[in-house]
């Protein structure tokens, strides 16, 4: 299974163009967003986007994302809304956390990414907005905006791979045990990841 992995595209174009061109070139079998979709674009014209190719697109919401995204995600064919949910594509687990601790539009607290643990399958796909604590998520002058809970969800539960962005300056890959922990923000440079998952708990990154 070939997953591309965007996050943090802020409603902008040329961030809309970049990703289709990737589409073109690559043809994933699943588009993963990690949240932050809308900006200078409202999330119907991101979400009319990145369905254009007919590509199946899995979704998180990010911290600037109101509460018109989720209510928008079943009116477009091909988008799963992972916030709090679990999915099985081509037999393979996905589930997903939306939005962030703090500065949030969207639902989506500690306390429910608490609940969230018995949802991550080991050897699945977990999808988050927020990164891990600790964890290519190094920001502005230094700080550190990951979760602890997230963190303590992925060593516990052991999903093949974790997906998110929000941290811009932390994009990269890094391993969390047998994770394979993606930061695909496209906030300062890059244009996501493609992900290799052989289904089986075997994955590789490759940054874009």
């Amino acid at each position: 299974m070939l997953i591309y992995a965007v996050a943090d595209i802020h409603g902008r174009r040329e961030r809309l163009a970049r990703i289709a061109a990737v589409v073109g070139r690559h043809r994933p079998d699943v588009i993963v967003a990690a949240g932050d979709l809308e900006g200078e674009l409202d999330h119907r014209e991101v979400l009319g986007a990145l369905t254009e190719g007919g590509i199946p697109v899995f979704v998180v919401p990010g911290n600037i994302d109101g509460p018109g995204l989720a209510a928008a995600l079943d009116d477009f064919e091909g988008v799963v809304d992972l916030h709090l949910r679990t999915h099985r594509f081509r037999d393979v687990p996905f589930a997903g956390f939306g939005a962030a601790p703090f500065f949030s539009r969207t639902p989506g607290r500690r306390g429910d990414a608490a609940a969230l643990a018995d949802l991550v399958e080991e050897g699945g796909v977990f999808v988050t907005h927020v990164p891990p604590r600790g964890v290519l998520d190094r920001g502005f002058a230094g700080l550190r905006g990951g979760m602890r809970t997230l963190h303590e969800i992925v060593t516990t539960r052991r999903p093949a791979v974790h997906v998110f962005g929000h941290i811009h300056e932390g994009r990269g890959t890094a391993r969390i045990g047998d994770t394979l922990a993606v930061n695909c923000s496209l906030g300062h440079s890059g244009n996501g990841c493609l992900i290799h998952f052989d289904g089986r708990g075997a994955a590789e990154a490759t940054l874009l």
